[in-house]
């Protein structure tokens, strides 16, 4: 299972860069919040840019957002 891009810690996301990790290369490897229903929330520029930007950290940073969807546990 993914890890979900959100829960990256400055640490791990840092490790990414310094990598030169791409976008592919994260969508590949890490998931967008399961109630984000953004088309391609990790596609980069095209994507959900407060997800992409890491200014998402938990559900009710997405609470104003159209495509939030409804998670059951």
């Amino acid at each position: 299972m993914k890890q979900y891009f959100h829960k990256l810690t400055d640490e791990e996301y840092q490790v990414l860069s310094d990598t030169g990790a791409t976008w592919g290369d994260v969508t590949a490897e890490y998931s967008q919040p399961a109630w984000c229903d953004y088309p391609g929330g990790l596609d980069g520029q095209m994507g959900c840019w407060s997800l992409t930007l890491r200014k998402i950290k938990s559900i009710e940073d997405c609470e104003d957002c159209k495509l939030i969807k409804e998670v059951t546990a």
